[in-house]
């Protein structure tokens, strides 16, 4: 499987990196684990969204990342089909976690503006706080569509799983809850929209 690799030339002190790197890796909901064997972040569910795994080192000047997406059943199976050998890049469209790791980059080029004495060092951090509103929209969206237009409700289902894990880590634990079960319904109501096509697809091919 293809890895998305990047080395980003920062020159910033490594308490900084740190702390920036933590702070994406909470408010995303990354913990420990391991990919055969290696020591590596993982986010994400095993039905609908499938797995984001991460690793990253600092040597004091370059900031090497090493990111790509496994595991899902059947949602994770088919967008694994289109990542893997594309680094989470194909076509002209960016998986969602690439483009959260480009802003990442972004924030972790910000000069450093020395505090006043006493203080805490003000830096701009990520900000998730958005993702709950999106993911209980498509949620909602999934559960109204995924019957009837199955290709419309499963995309929906997977982008609104992963913000619903942002947006509880952001403070919105209750509506990102609620998304996150609008998700699992509409991820129900798609698979059967989907069968339902495939039967009679089936019936018609015989005349």
């Amino acid at each position: 499987m293809a890895r998305y690799m990047q080395d980003v030339v920062l020159y910033k002190p490594t308490d900084f990196v740190v702390f920036m790197m933590n702070d994406f890796l909470y408010k995303n909901s990354f913990t420990l684990s391991k990919w055969k064997k290696e020591p590596v972040y993982r986010a994400g569910d095993a039905v609908i969204e499938g797995y984001q795994y991460l690793k990253w080192y600092y040597d004091g000047c370059t900031l090497h990342v090493e990111a790509w997406i496994s595991g899902g059943g059947i949602i994770g199976a088919a967008r694994r089909s289109l990542e893997m050998e594309t680094g989470l890049e194909y076509g002209a469209r960016k998986e969602p976690f690439l483009l959260e790791l480009e802003q990442l980059f972004d924030l972790m080029r910000q000069e450093i503006v020395p505090p006043a004495i006493g203080q805490p060092v003000p830096v701009l951090t990520v900000d998730n706080s958005k993702y709950a509103n999106k993911a209980f929209a498509m949620g909602l969206c999934s559960v109204l569509f995924g019957f009837l237009l199955p290709f419309l409700g499963l995309p929906l289902c997977v982008t609104g799983a992963g913000c619903a894990r942002r947006g509880k880590i952001a403070g919105r634990t209750g509506l990102a809850a609620a998304a996150k079960v609008l998700c699992y319904v509409g991820l129900l109501l798609s698979v059967m929209g989907l069968l339902g096509y495939l039967m009679i697809a089936s019936r018609y091919a015989y005349y």
